[in-house]
């Protein structure tokens, strides 16, 4: 049981995803030379799918990565608005409290382009690619993803 991922210029690194999430992720920031960057890291497959494990830090990584597969290194950025966006949003405060930081996705892979010709990065945040049998199903784990932010509870 192992996954592959894939950084840096084309190299690839072997992990064990029997933990949990938190720990996978800290493990691949570590041995992929980004333990001391200023911006989180996630996973995408080699078609681009974005697997946004963030939101799933408490989960065994077992269920969320298959095995034996291999997945694309991505930082995880800000994405501040330009300065003529901001203006505009601050001309009404209930968009300025609604207003979320958006996150753009950039591949930790050099060359990704010429190694990975149909890779585009795709979010999963719209739910139809997330496997339905990860989401709670009884009021125990319903609970505990309140209490850890996770309020998009599915049955």
């Amino acid at each position: 049981m192992f996954i592959t991922v894939r950084y840096g210029f084309n190299q690839s690194l072997l992990f064990n995803p029997s933990c949990t999430v938190i720990n996978l992720l800290r493990n691949i920031r570590i041995r992929c030379g980004y333990g001391n960057s200023n911006f989180d890291i996630d996973l995408a497959d080699e078609t681009g799918v974005i697997k946004e494990l963030g939101k799933f830090q408490y989960e065994s990584a077992e269920k969320l990565l298959p095995s034996n597969n291999s997945y694309i290194l991505v930082g995880r950025l800000p994405d501040y608005p330009s300065p003529d966006e901001e203006a505009a949003a601050l001309s009404s405060e209930e968009e300025t409290f609604a207003r979320k930081i958006s996150y753009k996705f950039v591949p930790l892979l050099e060359r990704y382009e010429d190694l990975l010709p149909n890779y585009r990065l795709q979010s999963s945040a719209d739910g139809s690619n997330v496997n339905k049998s990860l989401m709670p199903s009884n009021k125990t784990t319903k609970k505990r993803c309140r209490k850890y932010g996770r309020a998009n509870t599915r049955d």
